[in-house]
């Protein structure tokens, strides 16, 4: 993922070491079935996500994609 994200964003745009935050979730449950990682990916605003006033910023919608599009690549090309 790092690596993907690195061919997407650049050096600058991957932090793989974020500031700790509260918070809960349970992919940890998903992993025990299946191999994978999680990974954020920023937007504009100022508000996370599960704030009622929470509007999607659409412009890093096509980083997201591509993001995908390029673990695909490189799992593919392995």
């Amino acid at each position: 993922m790092a690596e993907a994200a690195r061919d997407v964003v650049g050096d600058t745009g991957l932090i793989t070491r974020p500031r700790p935050m509260m918070g809960s979730e349970d992919f940890a449950d998903m992993l025990r079935k299946a191999p994978g990682c999680y990974a954020r990916v920023g937007h504009a605003g100022d508000l996370p996500l599960h704030n009622p006033g929470f509007v999607l910023d659409d412009a890093i919608l096509p980083v997201g994609a591509s993001l995908l599009a390029r673990i695909v690549e490189r799992r593919l090309a392995a």
